[in-house]
């Protein structure tokens, strides 16, 4: 499965987590009732009798039916892709939810957060909105709630890349729901599996579990085949059968999918589904068929959510070339390439976050030293009251009573000693471990961003005190989405050590060289000028290109592009001008050395 095929599939994930959350409503309600008979409305007007039914005066007082309306609207606004609005909703079902002091209305409304900051990409945080949530389920003992939490973690895991640990969640839901013959919960769960089988590249274990949630859903007499769950397997079984070059099947899969999608209106499976419809055409060399399904995606999906509108607009870009219309190519390699400077700013934002995190742990290090100079202060104390004590014992042996109570002062004194320096070795351990902070990239023995930053930052001091030239080259392998759409990560990963290992091998001792994200390698030449650095860039270039590399699949000739710029008072800008040249040299048909105009 290709990387940006996952990441469309677990863009549909959270509808199923939460559209069970709506099944724990009051369905005596009225409003409930109102709102069940209009299922069939859109999404506007769904929305529109929400509203009215928050200003019923029956409602007012009724602190669980203004939560639940709430929540039932803030799901809506999120499947329509209005994020922002369901945060501001879910903040007014809190405030009310902890008016009522119902912990489980709150582990729903954190629930609903939790998915709603997944969609946006906030992983870490939506994380930790769902074991909030799964502790007040817990304490509430509401096996039904835990159960959607348990889902939405999986699903929390499958955002952050991190399959195996999804699938742990994933199966403690099936057993669970197993266990409480939920079978609705039983095939959103057997759903989610597979789609985290397709991230470790069991494609056909995915489908098969993937075709299963969708036997299951048509057994249940209320799923008339085109509500959220079916339609959500189906999209899931036409991008499997995709991935498995079923051509056929996937078309006649993608276009059942796409009618119970149209009719749903939700966005992010109506834009994936048209994704694969246009990649279908595009493998298949239909290329003007292709661009409508393409457009249409885009058009939907904008570029708030760079996971699927980068690869939407590389694919486009890719299209309008091979149908030779090189400004249109051009206007999305251009957008493209702005949203990608926008994800590196993002970036640039969490090296901020670790920056703050360092120091942090400079801060405890120094509090440590306070802690240990206080206990040699004590230390130099006790030893004082041992002089006192052994002159009174000397003067004063009628006063036993007296010099028992200092001994036990004495005593009390050491115990605190004692437990200060247990305190003490507890902080210096926390702190050796967060200062072995990995300096490595984990795949590739490269150094990571931190460590390069460090090294970069030394290398432009010593720049500015003796005025020696320092270059940077960016390079990204040809193609390499190709590879990875072929033949699996699996192989991608043995090119990327093999190709890591040979740029290592051929810098100077006083290069450096990181891997930067993904494919890309960034190079560090100290004391270079920028002639210097475009010829060592040849030379990696040719090192690359030159010998074939060797993989369980095969010998594969690959090749690397470069974008070389000077550093003249700051890396960073330096990296971005190396980036630039770096598209110049991937439009102009890749494996060269381009120079960053100045």
């Amino acid at each position: 499965m290709t990387r940006f095929q996952c990441k469309v599939v677990t863009s549909f994930l959270f509808l199923g987590c939460m559209h069970l959350c709506a099944g724990s409503l009051n369905a005596a309600a009225d409003w409930q009732q109102s709102f069940n008979a209009a299922s069939n409305r859109s999404p506007e007007a769904l929305l529109h009798l929400l509203d009215e039914a928050l200003k019923e005066p029956d409602y007012l007082d009724d602190l669980e039916a203004q939560v639940q309306i709430r929540l039932q609207k803030a799901q809506l606004m999120r499947d329509a892709g209005r994020y922002q609005e369901a945060l501001s909703v879910l903040s007014a079902a809190d405030a009310v939810a902890i008016k009522a002091l119902r912990p489980d209305l709150q582990a729903e409304v954190i629930l609903t957060r939790g998915t709603v900051k997944g969609e946006l990409g906030q992983v870490a945080d939506a994380i930790d909105d769902f074991h909030a949530a799964r502790k007040l389920a817990q304490q509430e003992n509401n096996q039904n709630l835990e159960l959607n939490v348990l889902n939405a973690l999986g699903v929390g895991y499958l955002y952050a890349h991190n399959p195996e640990r999804a699938i742990e969640y994933l199966e403690q839901t099936k057993e669970l729901a197993q266990a409480l013959g939920n079978t609705m919960r039983e095939r959103v769960a057997l759903g989610n599996i597979g789609t985290a089988l397709a991230d470790m590249n069991q494609i056909e274990a995915s489908l098969q579990a993937h075709r299963q949630a969708y036997a299951l859903s048509q057994k249940d007499p209320q799923d008339t085949g085109s509500n959220a769950h079916s339609v959500y397997q189906l999209a899931n079984i036409c991008s499997r059968l995709f991935d498995l070059k079923r051509i056929d099947e996937a078309q006649l899969e993608c276009r059942h999918a796409l009618q119970g999608a149209e009719a749903l209106g939700h966005v992010r499976i109506l834009s994936g589904i048209l994704m694969t419809l246009g990649k279908l055409q595009f493998e298949q060399g239909n290329m003007t068929e292709a661009l409508a399904p393409l457009q249409r995606a885009l058009d939907l999906v904008g570029t708030s959510t760079p996971t699927i509108s980068l690869p939407l607009l590389e694919t486009l870009a890719t299209v309008h070339t091979q149908l030779n219309l090189p400004a249109q190519a051009a206007s999305y390699w251009q957008q493209a390439y702005e949203l990608h400077l926008g994800q590196d700013a993002r970036e640039r934002t969490a090296l901020t976050e670790e920056l703050e995190v360092r120091y942090e742990v400079e801060r405890r290090n120094r509090d440590i030293e306070l802690l240990q100079l206080n206990a040699q202060l004590q230390d130099t104390q006790i030893r004082s009251r041992d002089r006192q004590l052994f002159f009174a014992a000397g003067l004063l042996i009628t006063c036993l009573l007296l010099m028992a109570a200092l001994w036990r002062g004495y005593s009390e004194k050491r115990k605190l000693e004692a437990e200060l320096i247990k305190r003490n070795t507890k902080l210096e351990d926390a702190l050796n471990t967060i200062q072995k902070l990995a300096s490595v990239d984990s795949l590739t023995g490269l150094l990571n961003r931190r460590a390069f930053n460090d090294i970069a930052r030394q290398a432009l001091e010593h720049k500015r005190r003796t005025d020696a030239p320092i270059a940077v080259a960016l390079g990204d392998i040809d193609n390499f989405k190709h590879i990875n759409d072929t033949y699996g990560h699996a192989m991608g990963d043995e090119v990327l050590t093999e190709i890591a290992n040979r740029l290592s091998k051929s810098l100077r001792g006083t290069d450096v060289v990181a891997r930067w994200g993904g494919e890309e390698f960034l190079c560090l030449f100290p004391a270079t000028d920028i002639d210097a650095a475009l010829a060592l860039a040849e030379k990696l270039r040719l090192e690359v290109n030159t010998y074939p590399v060797s993989t369980a699949f095969g010998n594969f000739t690959i090749s690397i592009t470069f974008g070389v710029a000077a550093v003249d008072n700051d890396i960073q800008t330096a990296i971005r001008h190396a980036d630039m040249a770096l598209y110049e040299g991937k439009r102009a048909g890749g494996n060269v050395c381009s120079v960053a105009s100045t």
